[in-house]
C-alpha cells in the first residue's frame, strides 16, 4: 500500500461496535481510516481510543486556525502587550503543522 501524501479529509467518525475510525463521507459502511485492536486492550478502552482521536483530529484544523489569528493580533497590538511572548503560540503553531 503507498502512502497518502495528505491525511484523509475531516470530519472522521466512530464506528463504536468495531472501535473503527471512518472518513464521515464514507461512515456508511465505505473504506476505513484505522481500526483500534490492540489485544492488550479491552473494547471500551479502545472505544476512548478512538473517540480521542477523532476528537483531536476534528478540532485540529479549527484550533490552528484560532491559534494564528491569536498570533496575528498579538503581533500587531504588540506595543500594548509588551510582557506578552508569542514564542510559545510559534511553537504550538509549527508543532500542529508538523514541525517540533
Amino acid at each position: 500500500m503507498t502512502p497518502k501524501s495528505t491525511p484523509t479529509p475531516t470530519p472522521w467518525a466512530v464506528d463504536t461496535k468495531k472501535a473503527t475510525i471512518y472518513a464521515l463521507a464514507t461512515f456508511d459502511g465505505g473504506e476505513h481510516i484505522a481500526r483500534l485492536d490492540a489485544s492488550h486492550r479491552n473494547s471500551s478502552e479502545r472505544l476512548a481510543d478512538a473517540a480521542y482521536i477523532v476528537k483531536c483530529v476534528n478540532a485540529h484544523k479549527a484550533l490552528l486556525d484560532v491559534l494564528k489569528e491569536a498570533k496575528n493580533l498579538i503581533d500587531n497590538y504588540s506595543d500594548s502587550m509588551e510582557s506578552f511572548d508569542s514564542g510559545n503560540l510559534e511553537k504550538a503553531i509549527a508543532k500542529a503543522e508538523g514541525g517540533k
